[in-house]
C-alpha cells in the first residue's frame, strides 16, 4: 500500500533508485523519500569506493535503518537485506 511504501518498516525490503553516488556513500530515492546508504552499508569489501560499483539510475534494495529526528534524514542500509 502507498501508505507502508511512504513509512516502511524496520525490516521492510524497499526497491531505491540511486541518485548520486559520492565516496562516502550512495544517495537513494524511495518511496519514503531520499536517503542515504552510508559505505559501511553497502556490503562492498572495505575501501572499495562505491563510485566504481554504483551509477546514478541503478536500482538497489535496501531496509531502512532509522529517520533521524531532528532533520528528518533517511538512513538505508543494502547490506541488512541479506539478513532480512
Amino acid at each position: 500500500s502507498e501508505l507502508s511504501a511512504a513509512n516502511p518498516a524496520a525490516d521492510e525490503v524497499i526497491t531505491a533508485t540511486v541518485v548520486k553516488v559520492e565516496n562516502y556513500g550512495v544517495v537513494v530515492d524511495t518511496p519514503a523519500g531520499q536517503g542515504l546508504v552510508p559505505n559501511a552499508e553497502l556490503a562492498l569489501p572495505p575501501g572499495s569506493d562505491p563510485r566504481r560499483t554504483f551509477n546514478p539510475g541503478d536500482s538497489l534494495d535496501v531496509v531502512l535503518m532509522r529517520r533521524d529526528g531532528g532533520s528528518g534524514r533517511l538512513r538505508f542500509s543494502a547490506k541488512s537485506v541479506e539478513e532480512v
